[in-house]
Parts: C-alpha cells; structure tokens; sequence
C-alpha cells in the first residue's frame, strides 16, 4: 500500500472516496514519438497563448505598480522648495528599461 492511503478512518468515508494512491501515465504525453491529435495540438497552444497572456498581465500590473510609486516620488519631488529642486534634479526611481519598453 502507498503511504498516502489509508487516510480515511470512518467507514462511510473509506466506502465512498477513493483513498487509494494510482500514478498510472495515461494517453500520449509517455510516447514522444506519437504524433498528437488535432485535438491535443489544439490544447497545448492553447495552453502556450494563455501563458503569454498571463506573461503579459502580469508585466503590466508590474508596470503600473511602478507608475504610482514613481508618481508619489513625483508629487514628494514637487513638494520641496523651489532652491531644493533646482540643486537635485529629479531623477526617476522606479522606471526601469523594462517598464520603459512595455510602454512604448
């Protein structure tokens, strides 16, 4: 018996779920020389424009993140006496290469 099962102490619970542990590879992803079907094919690209979406969300949460923060730097920047600023330029903290090209 694999060490997971046996969970299941109560008898309702060991007759209804399955509490055996199964790791059987099933359909064509244990043969790399099967051609796939039209159907699998579909999937994985599928699966591959949902992670470049995904990517692609994520970069620019990221991105707008880093537009406030440099917005609050800003209004912080402004704020100072007019002396202050014309001695320290403002200098962007929070823009790097990255989130400079994803707005491009």
């Amino acid at each position: 018996m694999p060490i997971c099962s046996g969970r299941y102490t109560d008898a309702i619970s060991r007759a209804t779920l399955n509490d055996t542990y199964c790791s059987i590879t099933f359909g064509s992803e244990n043969f790399k020389f099967k051609q796939r079907n039209v159907h699998e094919e579909l999937l994985v690209r599928n699966e591959d424009d949902m992670y470049s979406v995904d990517h692609v969300i994520l970069q620019l949460e990221t991105v707008v993140k880093n537009l406030e923060k440099e917005d609050q730097h800003a209004q912080k920047w402004e704020a100072l006496e007019q002396a202050v600023r014309d001695a320290t330029p403002f200098k962007p903290k929070f823009l790097s290469r990255v989130t400079l090209s994803f707005i491009d």
